[in-house]
């Protein structure tokens, strides 16, 4: 019974703070603190699809299909380098993309790979091997990242 109430604990937390803004930037950011602080993480990473116009987009709607790059990690860099220029953890998504997964562990990490719907590909790197549970409760929380995500971009846009 514990174990329920704590995986409806970090759901309802994990999804709570995906309602904090309309800036694609500030909701990233508060859920990658959040997955961080109540799933344990050593760090957290989301790559989107960007299109020409150097802005985030869904991969059906970007020109060209958009290429999947690095857009925000917590912490920002890990002894003193930056994880945006980690050619490593880029790898890892790309097998993820290549390899049209839902989700993918890489085995030399604790990193689990997440295909955010449209959108792009969370990285999640645990301090330890996380229950099997815990990652079956982050798809419907995905769907809802997907959501807020293509919300704020279309916001974006109506507003430029």
């Amino acid at each position: 019974m514990n174990k329920a109430l704590q995986i409806i604990s970090i759901q309802h937390e994990l999804v709570l703070s995906l309602n904090t803004s309309s800036e694609i930037e500030q909701i990233i950011k508060g859920f990658l603190r959040t997955c961080n602080v109540r799933l344990n993480l050593i760090s957290s990473h989301l790559f989107l699809y960007i299109g020409d116009d150097q802005q985030p987009c869904n991969k059906h709607s970007c020109v060209n299909g958009g290429n999947i790059e690095h857009f925000v990690s917590v912490p920002k860099q890990q002894n003193g380098k930056p994880y945006r220029y980690s050619s490593g953890l880029l790898n890892c998504v790309s097998s993820l993309e290549k390899e049209q997964q839902s989700s993918k562990k890489m085995h030399a990490e604790n990193l689990y790979l997440f295909r955010v719907k449209g959108l792009g590909v969370l990285a999640l790197e645990y301090r330890s091997q996380p229950d099997n549970i815990l990652q079956k409760i982050l798809d419907p929380i995905l769907e809802k990242l997907s959501l807020s995500c293509t919300a704020a971009i279309n916001n974006k846009a109506l507003k430029n």
